[in-house]
């Protein structure tokens, strides 16, 4: 498919689990979305774009509870720039893994958004 977006241009949107993601172009025919998520299970997605002859593309993707060190005959290589949450059972909330990595200062940072707001005039 032949088009002039410049590479880092959102030009996509991943529609998934309620929520749309924008996607952005890549150069060379490559497409990316940065999509995180708390959820486990097989979640249907499309993906469409107001690139003309883009094609609405549907699936699903299957997210595990499994440790990032087991490896897995899905997994998708991600690279170099890939981080996480720390999944030591320490670091498990309400079920999920790494969620007490952030979820500790949750209230902290609800707060300040509170008192933010206030002093821009809000209730």
């Amino acid at each position: 498919m032949r088009h002039d977006i410049t590479p880092g241009q959102p030009c996509i949107t991943l529609h998934i689990d309620r929520q749309e993601w924008e996607g952005y172009y890549m150069g060379d025919g490559d497409y990316m979305v940065r999509y995180s998520t708390y959820r486990t299970g097989t979640l249907p997605y499309s993906i469409t774009s107001e690139i003309a002859g883009f094609p609405v593309q549907n699936g699903q993707i299957t997210i595990s509870d499994t440790s990032p060190r087991t490896r897995q005959e899905a997994d998708y290589a991600v690279g170099g720039h890939w981080y996480g949450d720390k999944w030591g059972e320490e670091n498990r909330w309400n079920g999920h893994r790494g969620a007490m990595t952030v979820f500790r200062w949750r209230r902290d940072a609800m707060e300040d958004w509170g008192r933010r707001c206030r002093w821009l005039g809000g209730r």
